[in-house]
């Protein structure tokens, strides 16, 4: 803008006549901003406005975290059932741990944090049974919602390919590892285990479980 022009401008702002009550105005866009921001900031109904956003913005957030907790919370559980080349499946018995030992069950374990199902299932034949599990070797083959002491998710996978020698990685906590025909499976076999069982004899890949109580 030329300095003709600046000089016009401020000029006609200085022409306006001074009404009773009312403050002349410099005409800079500095000063006009200024007084904007203050008129905003003096007003109770911004106060107030301000006040009620934070107030919503603090129900919201107590809301969210209650909902987060009230949320249905589930344990994971990955399960291997191994079947040889007579198309036989490998079973451990429970020894020591303080739940259904005794009773057969498979090679299985507790889904860690970050860790994949399949990632799982690998790491836990490792552990148990010593062997070297391909994850593309896992075929899933039934997912069960169940009922315990807490809501559980069980994956149950099929493996026929594996590395090294199958063998009793945790007698401590297992008195033995077998092999069994699937239509002559022993007795007993933890209940869920037993359902999930069948459930892939009869090739089905959703089911629930809801143990008996006596």
């Amino acid at each position: 803008m030329s300095a003709k022009a600046e000089v016009g401008l401020v000029g006609r702002h200085d022409s306006l006549p001074d009404l009773p009550g009312r403050q002349k105005r410099s005409g800079r866009l500095e000063d006009v901003l200024l007084e904007s921001s203050h008129r905003s900031i003096m007003k109770p109904e911004s106060w107030g406005t301000s006040v009620t956003n934070r107030a919503i913005q603090e129900s919201t957030k107590e809301s969210y975290e209650a909902m987060k907790k009230s949320r249905l919370q589930a344990i994971v559980d990955v399960h291997v059932i191994f079947e040889n080349d007579a198309g036989e499946w490998l079973l451990s018995e429970r020894s020591n741990t303080g739940y259904k030992d005794g009773e057969y069950s498979l090679v299985a374990g507790h889904l860690e944090d970050g860790e994949s199902v399949t990632e799982c299932a690998a790491r836990e034949s490792m552990e148990e049974a010593g062997v070297i599990v391909a994850e593309s070797a896992l075929e899933l083959r039934h997912v069960m919602r169940r009922d315990a002491d807490q809501c559980r998710i069980s994956f149950f996978f099929l493996c026929k390919e594996w590395s090294g020698k199958i063998e009793n990685m945790e007698p401590n906590k297992c008195g033995g590892l077998s092999w069994h025909a699937p239509s002559k499976l022993p007795e007993p076999i933890v209940d869920y285990v037993a359902q999930a069982l069948a459930a892939v004899n009869r090739r089905e890949l959703v089911g629930d479980f809801t143990p008996i109580t006596v």
